[in-house]
C-alpha cells in the first residue's frame, strides 16, 4: 500500500532541503545532512532525496565538501540503503552509511538533521539538546511530536491522510527566517492522495487542504484566544503565531483584517493601513 505520508514528507523534505543547501554554500564552511532512521523501513527514500538535491549544487559548491550521512537501525538496513546510494551520488558528495543509534555530525560544517523515529521512543532531551547547541543546524522530525526547545524557532504539524492516519512532522531551526521558510514550503507543496495539515495546537482538529491561501479558521480562534490574553501589536502577533501555529506571519495579517472587518478585533489607530505597529484587541 502506497505511504502518501512519506511521499508529502519526502517532498517537503526535497524543498526544504534544496533552499537549505542554497542558503549554506554561500558560506565558506563544507555541507552535511545527517540522517537517523530509527524505523528503517524509509531510511533509504530519505536518504536519496538528499543525494539528489545535494548532487543538483555540486557544481555550485566551490570546493566546498558535501557529505550525506545515514545512521540506521540495523547492519541490515545500513546495507540497502548503501546500495541505493551507490547507484545515485555523483563523485562530489561523500557518503557514509552505518548502523548506530546517533545521527553522525560533521564538525565545522553547516548540518540539516533529518530524524525519523516513527514507532521508536521519540528523541532523548539529551539527543535534541546536542543538536541544538551545534551553530547553524536545522532539524526536521517525523513521529511523535516533540518539543525542540533546544532551536530558538520551532513547530510541527500534523499531516492527516484519508483513513484518519496521523503522522506529526516538527521542523526547529535557530532564527525566525529559516522557519518563515519552512511554513512557505510546507503551504507550497502539491496536494497528495487526500493528505491535510491539522494544527496540533488547534483544540477543533480542524483538516486543512494544503493551498498557499489555507483557511483560516482555526488561525482567527487562535488569534482570539491570544488576544483574550492583552492587546498586541500586528508584528507581535505575526511573530507568536509564527512558531506556536501551523501558518505564516502573512496569513495572521489575512485573518486580522478578516476579524477587524466583521467587528470581533478593534485596531488602534481605527483607520488607515494596518500595518507591525497596529495594535490588535478584543471588540
Amino acid at each position: 500500500m502506497a505511504d502518501f505520508h512519506a511521499t508529502v514528507v519526502h517532498e517537503l523534505l526535497v524543498r526544504y532541503l534544496d533552499a537549505w543547501t542554497a542558503r549554506a554554500l554561500h558560506g565558506a564552511r563544507a555541507v552535511a545532512y545527517a540522517q537517523l532512521s530509527a524505523t528503517g523501513d524509509d531510511a533509504a527514500g530519505a536518504a536519496l532525496a538528499a543525494v539528489r538535491v545535494f548532487a543538483e549544487f555540486a557544481d555550485r559548491a566551490r570546493g566546498q565538501a558535501m557529505t550525506v550521512r545515514v545512521a540506521c537501525p540495523d547492519d541490515a538496513t545500513a546495507g540497502r540503503v548503501r546500495a541505493a546510494l551507490a547507484a545515485e551520488a555523483p563523485a562530489d558528495v561523500t557518503i557514509d552509511v552505518s548502523a548506530r543509534s546517533q545521527p553522525v555530525l560533521d564538525d565545522n560544517a553547516n548540518v540539516f538533521a533529518y530524524l525519523d523515529h516513527r514507532g521508536e521512543e521519540p528523541p532523548t532531551a539529551a539527543t535534541l539538546a546536542a543538536l541544538g547547541e551545534r551553530r547553524g543546524l536545522e532539524v526536521l522530525v517525523r513521529g511523535p511530536a516533540v518539543a525542540l526547545d533546544a532551536w530558538a524557532w520551532w513547530a510541527s504539524v500534523d499531516l492527516v491522510d484519508r483513513t484518519g492516519s496521523v503522522e506529526t512532522v516538527s521542523f526547529g531551526a535557530g532564527d525566525e527566517r529559516a522557519l518563515t521558510v519552512f511554513k512557505d514550503e510546507l503551504w507550497a507543496l502539491d496536494e497528495y492522495a487526500g493528505i491535510r495539515y491539522v494544527d496540533p495546537g488547534d483544540p477543533e482538529r480542524t483538516p486543512l487542504d494544503i493551498s498557499l491561501r489555507p483557511a483560516l479558521g482555526p488561525l482567527r480562534r487562535a488569534v482570539c484566544a491570544r488576544l483574550g490574553e492583552g492587546p498586541l501589536t500586528l508584528g507581535a502577533l505575526r511573530t507568536w503565531a509564527l512558531g506556536a501555529t501551523i501558518y505564516r506571519a502573512d496569513d495572521v495579517t489575512r485573518a486580522a483584517t478578516e476579524l477587524h472587518h466583521n467587528g470581533t478585533v478593534r485596531r488602534d489607530p481605527p483607520g488607515g493601513r494596518l500595518t507591525l505597529a497596529t495594535v490588535l484587541s478584543l471588540a
